[in-house]
């Protein structure tokens, strides 16, 4: 999403004061495109500050990619066309006065923010997204780290909407190349063909480029207003290494705009369907690395690439229909309420957002009759269009600060008020940096020094590479004889240091190590993922562990134990799926949980005809709901419960015995957040047992609906006292959110939980039949 900014032009006889010029030569202007931005930045906002008012208000992120891919492309299409060469230096070094100014004065003011008002809890994980952020690559990180699901509980990163922005900035990588190419096509046809002057010309493509095409787009720009500070579509001026397609030995003419133009188009036909095609398979196997990475992304960018790249009279033709552009808006409008924070995305429906924005682009301007140009051209859309860069840059900071600082979400008057201070930043970043550095005549007019603007990313960069290097090391995982955690609760421990000094995880919490090596299924995949642990050379036991992320709570010890024991562990563990056969409710999504279910069959299948466990250990959530009872209570538990039965059954009537692990509480109270804000042992941080336990959780109705054929093993006695589930035990952090178990603490109950399963395996596999 790049930034910039245009003056609109003056009115003339022809458009008249209230009709908005669809095109203007080389400097047309589409007042429209403003309104368009306006949208999709409103409906960002508002998604951020109340998502079940605007359920798919993230979409708004979707229609600002198909802008910058349309305006780009036609940038480069009419620098390449009308000059024969194209400058990447002069390229980037725009791109990088446009862009990289704002986002590091946001950055850095965001870190001085968040540094006074997060947690310090949060501090490590913030510091980290704001490098990435200020270097471009935040979607990769946000991508590898799943956050979708593994970090859906904690508070969101202030800068975590700056993904998008990597996206494009990935995107003009790349983006300029397919042009290269298509100028080495194109000189190496007028070597071989005969004069130019007999060729055909392609609509009213010429060394002008596109410039008489009524409707086309403002000069230049990404999903952002572009610029007028150097004469648009002119060639760029030779530099010291500039990178160009070699310069043709005449001005290029309308054959060569053709051939160019079909080379390119064919090239971004290929990334949009090979895109969308990649895009399509990783939603479907893993949504939430899915949502981030540029790859899944491009088709979008290139579709309006697509349209820029028309030819001039088949764009007139389809500019002209002005139900094109209310088509476009309705599709916009219609995926507010289609998608959601549960839907798969992007994936197929992403077509919704994508092709709305397409066709409101093709048949938006004033060229077209009955369109919706007033609508989108009215004043204060192309003041928020203006301004659409720097408020989505501000906008994520001021709310996640300000939610930071009172301790809750923005109300129905706070949230206007939240509006009105982002819009009131972003016009003075955008008056007092924006445009002075873009239109400052020492940088714009020499390449190398628009490309050192990218600098200021140095500020950023620097503040929280600082804090990161006075951080602990690496904590090597062991706790010393002031940590005794879960032996407080055993009464093994009868005093403690009166001033406990917590492990390193209570600031920074690193996740389980099974999570770190991506044995966690995410959320919406259907696909078994079989990771072995323990001894896996000589083995006497194949223990499996199954179920959701609670099932993981147990890893840890697990693991301690099937080294000892000589056990190989293999687990089967889904986000947010427990393994039961119920019809799962998804409270995301407002409806079904295919993919759960179809993840549950695919175990049983595993366990049948690969895996052949001597054990399997399940248990997971208490909390889930199904389609049937949609709200939590007894029955929705009873049928959770029942569909755990049904499983477990199955696999008794192979001859594999089960064991149950009861479901560990859920405090509903993030245990790091709250340690660092009130101290270790707060009352504040304690949470009433009766509160975070259930006296007849799942795996209670399954074990009894198999008349007490499956053991169930019950810690949580060394979890929570008998009245109060406390953040801290015995010196060690509980969890790392509100329900997870920190590796540190599990480790602690290692003793506890072998005393328990040694036992419990040795008798269920001695049981007849067994």
């Amino acid at each position: 999403m790049s930034s910039t900014s245009q003056a609109a032009p003056p009115a003339s006889p022809a458009t008249g004061p209230g009709r908005p010029r669809a095109g203007s030569g080389e400097r047309g202007f589409r007042p429209d495109i403003q309104g368009l931005r306006a949208i999709a930045v409103s409906l960002v906002v508002v998604y951020h500050l109340y998502p079940s008012a605007l359920p798919g208000g993230f979409a708004g992120v979707d229609v600002f990619f198909v802008i910058s891919g349309f305006l780009i492309t036609s940038h480069l299409w009419r620098t390449a066309s009308k000059s024969g060469r194209l400058s990447l230096v002069d390229f980037w070094g725009r791109r990088a006065r446009r862009l990289v100014p704002a986002a590091a004065l946001v950055l850095a003011v965001t870190w001085v923010g968040s540094y006074l008002l997060l947690p310090s809890s949060r501090l490590t994980d913030t510091a980290q997204q704001i490098g990435a952020s200020a270097l471009y690559f935040q979607n990769w990180l946000l991508s590898g780290d799943a956050v979708n699901y593994l970090k859906s509980n904690d508070a969101p990163s202030p800068v975590q909407h700056f993904w998008s922005l990597s996206v494009e900035e990935q995107f003009y990588l790349v983006w300029p190349l397919l042009f290269l190419v298509g100028l080495l096509v194109a000189r190496r046809w007028r070597r071989t063909a005969p004069a130019e002057g007999t060729a055909p010309a392609e609509g009213t493509a010429s060394a002008e480029g596109t410039a008489s095409r009524p409707g086309s787009a403002a000069p230049e720009g990404g999903a952002f207003p572009p610029d007028t500070a150097s004469a648009p579509g002119a060639a760029p001026v030779p530099g010291p290494g500039a990178a160009s397609a070699p310069a043709p030995a005449a001005a290029p003419g309308p054959a060569h705009d053709k051939v160019l133009r079909r080379t390119v188009f064919a090239l971004t036909a290929a990334l949009v369907v090979a895109s969308l095609a990649y895009s399509v398979d990783d939603t479907r196997t893993d949504a939430a690395a899915a949502y981030f990475v540029t790859t899944t992304r491009m088709w979008e960018l290139g579709l309006g690439g697509l349209l820029a790249l028309l030819p001039a009279t088949l764009s007139r033709a389809i500019g002209r229909h002005g139900w094109l552009g209310w088509a476009g808006l309705a599709m916009i409008a219609a995926s507010q309420f289609v998608l959601n924070a549960g839907t798969p995305f992007p994936g197929w429906i992403a077509i919704l957002p994508v092709g709305g924005a397409v066709l409101l682009i093709a048949g938006g301007s004033a060229e077209g009759r009955g369109g919706p140009w007033r609508l989108t051209s009215l004043r204060p859309s192309v003041f928020i269009g203006d301004i659409s860069y720097s408020l989505y840059l501000w906008h994520y900071p001021v709310i996640v600060l300000y939610t930071a600082w009172r301790g809750k979400e923005a109300g129905l008057a706070t949230g206007p008020a939240l509006i009105v201070v982002s819009v009131l930043l972003a016009w003075l970043t955008k008056i007092t940096l924006e445009d002075r550095v873009r239109l400052a005549p020492f940088i714009a007019r020499h390449k190398w020094r628009s490309v050192g603007t990218a600098l200021a990313a140095v500020v950023p960069v620097t503040l929280v590479a600082v804090f990161l290097a006075t951080q602990p090391g690496a904590w090597d995982g062991k706790l010393g004889p002031g940590y005794p955690g879960a032996a407080a609760l055993a009464g093994h421990v009868t005093s403690l240091p009166a001033k406990p000094v917590l492990p390193p995880p209570a600031v920074t919490v690193p996740l389980p190590d099974y999570w770190a090596d991506g044995c966690l299924d995410g959320e919406h995949a259907a696909a078994t993922k079989v990771c072995t642990f323990g001894d896996r050379k000589d083995p006497t036991l194949t223990v499996v562990l199954v179920g959701d992320s609670i099932a993981g709570n147990w890893w840890a010890p697990l693991n301690t134990i099937a080294n000892q024991e000589h056990w190989e562990l293999v687990t089967e563990l889904h986000a947010t799926c427990p393994w039961t056969a119920a019809a799962l409710y998804d409270p995301t999504a407002k409806g079904a949980y295919p993919a759960c279910s179809q993840w549950g069959q695919n175990v049983l299948s595993d366990l049948l005809t690969k895996v052949h466990p001597d054990v399997v250990i399940a248990t997971g959530s208490a909390g889930n709901t199904t389609m049937a009872n949609r709200q939590p209570g007894p029955a929705a538990r009873a049928e959770v419960g029942a569909g755990e039965a049904t499983y477990w059954a199955q696999l008794e009537s192979h001859g594999i015995p089960v064991i149950a692990l009861s479901e560990t509480p859920d405090t509903g109270l993030d245990g790091p957040a709250c340690v660092t804000k009130y101290g270790p042992y707060a009352k504040p941080c304690d949470i009433a047992r009766s509160v975070a336990t259930f006296t007849d959780p799942p795996t209670s109705y399954a074990a009894r609906a198999l008349h007490g054929q499956v053991p169930v093993i019950d810690l949580n006695s060394l979890i929570c006292s008998p009245s109060v589930c406390p953040a801290v035990v015995g010196n060690v952090l509980v969890y790392f959110d509100s329900h997870h178990l920190t590796q540190s603490y599990s480790q602690t109950l290692t003793p506890y939980l072998k005393a328990k399963v040694v036992p419990a395996v040795a008798a269920v596999r001695a049981a007849p039949g067994k």
